[in-house]
């Protein structure tokens, strides 16, 4: 394993839709640091259709100014397949979240499958807890895939790019 590769982060909507949510300012402050440093490359990130689609629900002043958010950095896109949409059902099944939050089961889907090294979120009802943490890191010892950890960019710049071995 080289050290020297960057942390590969799955961006969940939440952490996008907080470069606009200037009434939690801290949140949208945190966001706005941590989008500095996905600006100057520090990170690899992933994305999913699933991201786009919920971007394309929001209204056409906020869906504009997320998009061009999106086109300072760089990033890769991922789509939804069979495989994608197998894990979030085993995800439902074991309990971890349940149907109603299913597009959050993608999200870590998408995460896990494409080995990031974490998903960020700013769900700190679903995404980032404990009981998913430990629910997906036994699911993804059960079934032979890569642990990823679910945190919010707080987290994120708190370890900074110089700890991105942690996370392997």
């Amino acid at each position: 394993m080289d050290f020297n590769e960057k942390t590969s982060v799955y961006l969940d909507t939440s952490v996008i839709s907080h470069l606009d949510h200037a009434d939690t300012k801290e949140k949208y402050d945190i966001t706005h640091r941590f989008w500095e440093d996905v600006k100057k490359d520090v990170y690899d990130v992933y994305i999913s259709s699933l991201v786009m689609y919920e971007i394309d629900k929001c209204n056409t002043e906020k869906r504009d100014l997320l998009r061009n958010y999106l086109k300072e950095v760089k990033y890769t896109e991922l789509n939804v397949d069979e495989k994608v949409l197998r894990l979030a059902d085993e995800i439902v099944n074991q309990g971890i979240l349940t149907k109603k939050s299913y597009e959050d089961c993608q999200h870590i889907a998408f995460a896990v499958l494409n080995r990031c090294d974490c998903l960020l979120s700013w769900n700190m009802k679903h995404l980032s807890t404990y009981k998913t943490n430990n629910g997906v890191r036994k699911l993804t010892l059960q079934k032979d895939l890569k642990t990823i950890y679910i945190i919010t960019p707080t987290m994120m710049l708190e370890m900074g790019s110089d700890y991105a071995e942690d996370f392997r």
